[in-house]
């Protein structure tokens, strides 16, 4: 499981939650703009 953790481009468990919370305000915003 080690070699996973070491490759490029793998996201951190902690950056999960970030990234969720940034693509749901994303989507909030941007149906906002469309029903404006």
């Amino acid at each position: 499981m080690d070699f996973i953790s070491k490759r490029p481009g793998h996201i951190p468990l902690k950056a999960v939650p970030y990234i969720f919370f940034l693509a749901v305000v994303l989507s909030i915003t941007t149906t906002t703009i469309t029903f404006v």
